[in-house]
């Protein structure tokens, strides 16, 4: 491999601390890596304020951060223009003329060899950092990833989410043209970009923490386990079909699992379900999920929105867990049925979770299996290097 540029220029939408959502924990590891052997600055927008330790913590592995913080006011103006020219509302969110105009001064300041712009909802702040390699990671197929949003959308919401993938369609279909290079995490998500050069799209996986997330020598005292944001609308869809749907199939057969939600800010949907259901317990806010999984017998992801790979799984995994999950979750990670067990509904679903508890021993193997599984294709260190050389290729 070629000697990596000495600087590099990292433009986020968010401030990759705490690492509580995919697109932040990506970056987040990423740096780690790239922040080995060469020389890190980060660019990033805001709409929250990193605390002492968060900002400590990027601190000692980059030279230098810059932050904008975006205010209510301009993310309603930029929203308003959005409406008029035709700019998907979640790029237009990002968009802040004052932050273009920091992101141009930051970079005379560090002047990168290279800069790389995480999701297309960055791509409006190209312009910024002028004649440099740079690289774009779509990160997911964004306009896919409206496209199965826009499904489960009741009227009025699926007039707004109908003109969002329009919209996304447009705008992801010219990102090849403003890049040098451009990766995407899955090959699912690549076959799904809306543009004929789709297979110039450097596939660049996510990773796994092998080290923090393992598996535990206690028994588990948990029988179901979901991890992921509460408030976020895919893992809400996903925990309100588990409990609407998928534990009354086994509750009528007298089948009583013990069920962990683990994640942020519940929805208010979540919390009623799970009060009203026997043996359902939300824990809201967690300072760490390790010790979940390290506690529960069968991660159970049923996701009916998602794009990109699920981390949730992937940490699952490490954890020696066997998953029970959808079609659409699986087809990012490729993981066999000796570790994943897939169901296209909830009868489906509820068969495997049946089949799983009543069977310690094969949630046992299956559990190794996944573990060996993400030791041998999700490793953070193999995946960036294909993300450095793009960096340093002209």
């Amino acid at each position: 491999m070629s000697k990596a540029p000495r600087k590099i220029l990292l433009v986020l939408p968010r401030f990759p601390l705490p690492a509580d959502k995919g697109d932040k924990l990506r970056a987040w590891e990423q740096i780690r890596v790239l922040a080995e052997h060469n020389e890190l600055y980060v660019f990033c927008v805001s709409d929250e304020e990193p605390d002492a330790a968060q900002l400590a913590a990027l601190s000692a592995l980059v030279r230098d951060i810059c932050i904008c913080r975006l205010s209510f006011a301009s993310v309603l103006t930029s929203a308003l223009g959005a409406f008029f020219s035709g700019m998907p509302f979640q790029v237009a969110y990002y968009r802040n003329a004052a932050a273009f105009k920091t992101l141009q001064r930051f970079t005379e300041q560090c002047n990168p060899d290279a800069v790389f712009f995480q999701m297309v909802r960055m791509a409006t702040y190209r312009a910024a950092v002028g004649n440099r390699i740079c690289v774009l990671d779509f990160m997911d197929c964004m306009s896919h990833n409206v496209f199965l949003r826009l499904k489960t959308e009741a009227f009025p919401q699926r007039i707004f989410w109908r003109s969002e993938y329009r919209r996304m369609l447009h705008y992801e279909a010219k990102m090849p043209q403003q890049f040098t290079h451009s990766c995407i995490i899955s090959e699912r998500d690549r076959a799904a970009l809306p543009f004929a050069a789709r297979n110039q799209v450097h596939i660049v996986s996510n990773g796994i923490d092998l080290q923090r997330f393992r598996p535990a020598a206690e028994a588990p005292s948990c029988d179901l386990l979901f991890v992921g944001n509460l408030a976020y609308k895919p893992n809400v869809e996903a925990c309100v079909w588990l409990l609407r749907e998928i534990l009354p199939l086994l509750h009528a057969e007298g089948i009583y699992p013990s069920v962990r939600l683990v994640g942020s800010n519940p929805d208010v949907r979540i919390r009623e379900l799970a009060a009203a259901m026997q043996g359902v317990e939300v824990l809201a806010n967690v300072p760490d999920t390790v010790m979940y999984y390290q506690d529960a017998a069968v991660m159970v992801a049923p996701m009916l929105i998602n794009t990109g790979q699920q981390n949730k799984i992937l940490e699952a995994m490490a954890c020696g867990l066997p998953v029970v999950t959808t079609p659409n979750a699986n087809d990012g990670i490729r993981a066999p049925e000796s570790c994943v067990l897939v169901g296209s509904n909830a009868n489906e679903l509820a068969a495997h979770i049946r089949h799983l508890l009543g069977n310690s021993a094969l949630a046992r193997t299956m559990g190794r299996e996944a573990r060996t599984f993400v030791e041998e294709h999700f490793s953070w260190h193999t995946h960036t290097q294909v993300l450095l050389q793009l960096l340093n290729k002209a």
